[in-house]
């Protein structure tokens, strides 16, 4: 049932591709599972970037640079969770996983809360004219001047500012200002003031393969204090 006892022994997460796929936590969706550490972790058969849930599933992901997105609809309580790389940028996976979430509810964009964890941010996101390029045909489609979301290096190279362009899109597109907040925190830069390590995050640009990963969640409120117990 919707209201059963939800545990952190439960967590749902996409299969991450670095593409644009929405999938639903429910219904005909295939999982694979497997166990870490006594948490039985269920990823969508399917590559897929974003997941929601209108059941009140715990949703994840793991990520070392890129974005990740929590999504709520207020009125409703369906929950989504999505990763946005730069390639997701472009391809607008935080509008499909909103867009999903409003149609699954028949509700509205001014429901819509979002919360993005720390990413790489714009001082240490360097990119290529490859990348530049499809950065360009992105911001003509949505009318966007691309000089505000990225800054010469050098000749060859330029430093992208990710978490302008996803603001900017998600604001074009209707989400209230109110509703959203984007954590000022870069992966690669941010200290750790605990001293237990040189940086509080992991950062694939950093570190590269030797990289761990930051899991980030999202559950419905009225499961909030079951989780918590289940962390003790």
């Amino acid at each position: 049932s919707i209201m059963r006892k939800l545990k952190l022994e439960d967590i749902y997460m996409p299969n991450i591709e670095h593409g644009v796929n929405v999938v639903l936590g429910e219904g005909n969706h295939a999982f694979n599972s497997f166990s870490f550490d006594d948490i039985n972790v269920n990823t969508t058969t399917e590559k897929s970037d974003a997941i929601i849930s209108e059941e009140g599933k715990f949703l994840a992901i793991a990520s070392a640079d890129c974005m990740v997105a929590t999504v709520v609809d207020i009125k409703t309580d369906i929950i989504g969770i999505a990763h946005v790389g730069w390639r997701g940028a472009v391809g607008d996976i935080l509008l499909k996983t909103i867009d999903e979430i409003i149609a699954k509810g028949n509700s509205n964009k001014e429901n819509i809360k979002i919360c993005i964890g720390p990413s790489l941010k714009k001082e240490n996101f360097e990119i290529m004219s490859d990348v530049k390029d499809i950065l360009s045909d992105y911001c003509n489609k949505h009318k966007f001047e691309l000089e505000k979301y990225i800054e010469v290096k050098d000749n060859d190279h330029w430093l992208f500012d990710q978490e302008l362009l996803v603001k900017d899109a998600l604001l074009d597109y209707g989400i209230l200002k109110e509703n959203l907040y984007i954590s000022d925190m870069d992966t690669f830069s941010e200290p750790d003031i605990s001293q237990k390590d040189n940086y509080l995050y992991h950062s694939y640009r950093r570190d590269g393969e030797d990289a761990g990963r930051i899991l980030v969640g999202i559950v419905p409120s009225r499961y909030y204090g079951n989780v918590l117990k289940s962390l003790r």
